[in-house]
């Protein structure tokens, strides 16, 4: 249970009975309550307001200076921490609507329901604790890699002889770090904008399950299953990429006929993208290999998927082999946008996507590149991406013909010589 004396509540609303009834029913549950009429002191109040306190902003839509949405505005730009509160009409569903889709936590109808009012303001305190404690959680790790930092730079001046050793230790320890602070809130966004529909549109079918038509349920639903599809696909590629990076991901070697892989997945895009076609190319060498099935089905799954979902309407995608001694070269090639030079290294970082027009229009977790990576590193491969922009892309991994033979010599040389023809 909450600490209401804790916990700063911003009511944007003019005077009256109702609304001082709804002043005292705060104030006798212990919320430290403040009344504004205007937008612009709303907006003064959260500029203000003490960061370390969860704050609820009760809004209502139409209040003396009509700027409801301009507070609500005001509220998504403020510090973390603030949960808005949009008190509506009991007919007004378009503004409930428009509410959620900006940003709101919830909504209230009037006239007032105390019960209901309390319990919303548990559920937006709650969601704004967590997200303060998860901002006090990253600031602190911060602060202790820091410390980590300083830690290392005392001993480096102790331990002259391995001074270069160390500056190298303390050069990737920044990138990881940066790295570990882009993930969190990242994969923050990424579980909070799905989780957002649902909540939202669940409320609306809630609240006014008598007054939305047939069709609009419909919609409604429709929303809340595919966002919980991406919430449930996210969530299940950052629990692979978590095993794999710990070293976890379990293998189960057999041999495996790389054409009928290929074919299959081929076959699977159908359902995606029909428009293009997926021309495979073996050498004799190259066909069968020993290695996890799953994994390098999901391997060509995400390259062949993302090469489909890129390409032109009427091209192709080739997926050429060549077997190298103890390796096998493997190239997926498309006609589509290209990934731009100084982008190459990026994409293959979680939630990294390229940000032009092609990229926007398609939908994705962000995290299929860097579980092919790891993947492919898992079974002893390596990967790299090449391809002229404008002009299509060149992806080329090498897997060793049998898991655990080939060093990485061998692999990153054969990676590097392997071109395109016709590029």
């Amino acid at each position: 249970m909450n600490d209401p004396s804790q916990i700063q509540v911003l009511v944007v609303e003019g005077d009256s009975p109702q609304n001082r009834e709804l002043d005292d029913y705060l104030r006798g549950r212990g919320y430290k309550v403040r009344r504004v009429p205007s937008a612009e002191e709303a907006a003064s109040f959260l500029k203000d307001r003490d960061t370390s306190l969860p704050c609820v902003v009760l809004i209502d839509i139409r209040p003396s200076d009509g700027k409801g949405f301009d507070v609500l505005r005001a509220v998504q730009k403020s510090p973390p921490g603030v949960g808005a509160v949009m008190v509506i009409g009991n007919a007004d569903l378009k503004a409930a609507v428009e509410s959620l889709n900006e940003g709101a936590s919830a909504t209230l109808q009037k006239p007032f329901d105390m019960n209901e009012v309390g319990i919303v303001l548990e559920k937006v305190v709650e969601k704004q604790k967590l997200v303060i404690e998860n901002i006090n959680l990253v600031r602190r790790l911060k602060e202790m890699n820091l410390d980590l930092e300083r830690a290392v730079q005392e001993k480096t001046s102790e331990l002259k002889t391995k001074n270069l050793v160390l500056l190298e230790i303390v050069e990737k320890l920044k990138v990881l770090n940066e790295m570990k602070s882009r993930f969190v809130a990242n994969a923050s966004h990424e579980l909070q904008t799905p989780i957002t529909s649902i909540l939202g549109f669940a409320s609306m079918l809630l609240d006014y399950w008598e007054k939305i038509d047939r069709d609009q349920v419909i919609k409604f639903l429709q929303v809340i299953r595919d966002e919980s599809q991406r919430l449930t696909k996210t969530s299940r590629d950052l629990l692979d990429l978590s095993h794999i990076q710990e070293g976890s991901m379990q293998v189960e070697i057999k041999e495996l006929d790389l054409p009928d892989i290929v074919a299959k997945v081929a076959e699977s895009m159908k359902m995606v993208k029909d428009t293009v076609r997926i021309v495979s190319d073996f050498d004799e060498g190259s066909r069968v290999i020993r290695s996890d099935e799953d994994k390098v089905r999901r391997i060509f799954t995400n390259l062949v998927g993302n090469a489909v979902k890129f390409s032109p309407d009427g091209s192709a995608v080739r997926v050429r082999a060549r077997s190298r001694g103890r390796i096998v070269v493997v190239s997926v090639i498309d006609d589509g946008p290209g990934v731009p030079e100084d982008k190459r290294d990026k994409i293959f970082e979680p939630f990294y996507r390229v940000r032009d027009e092609t990229g926007k229009a398609v939908r994705g977790t962000g995290l299929g590149l860097a579980i092919v990576k790891a993947t492919v590193e898992a079974l002893g491969g390596v990967i790299r991406v090449e391809g002229t922009r404008g002009k299509g892309s060149d992806f080329t991994f090498v897997l060793p013909k049998e898991v655990g033979e080939a060093n990485g010599k061998e692999q990153r040389s054969a990676a590097g010589a392997e071109r395109s023809p016709g590029r």
